[in-house]
């Protein structure tokens, strides 16, 4: 990306789903370049993960401009988990939690927040 003249490295913004909202929390983290995420339905919680769990790279989002996408009928993970782990690790002036009346599987209904979001921390 960083060769493409239509690329500007400063600005780099990611939008993942499920396990790439995953994927999402580990690289905003780790990866410099990448300014704001926005992660859809990360299965946030499972003992099956081990170290690569995305609430374990909490610690990297710092300031950064983060939006999760979740939800609230989504059977990968407990809404109410999932709420204390972003209040506890995440929530921050700079991220934001949007609840849908969905499952895993989001609608529409999110895609205009999530390009909202990129646009606004570009």
């Amino acid at each position: 990306m960083a060769e493409r003249k239509d690329v500007d490295m400063n600005r780099i913004g990611l939008v993942g789903y499920s396990m790439g909202g995953m994927d999402s929390f580990c690289l905003l983290s780790v990866e410099p370049r990448i300014k704001t995420a926005v992660a859809c339905v990360p299965p946030l919680l499972n003992e099956g993960y081990g170290p690569a769990s995305p609430i374990d790279y909490s610690w990297g989002i710092g300031d950064k401009p983060f939006l999760m996408l979740m939800g609230c009928k989504d059977d990968m993970y407990d809404p109410a988990k999932v709420e204390a782990s972003y209040r506890a690790y995440i929530g921050r002036r700079t991220t934001k939690l949007i609840w849908y009346d969905e499952s895993h599987t989001l609608t529409d209904k999110s895609v205009p927040d999530a390009l909202a979001w990129v646009k606004e921390h570009r």
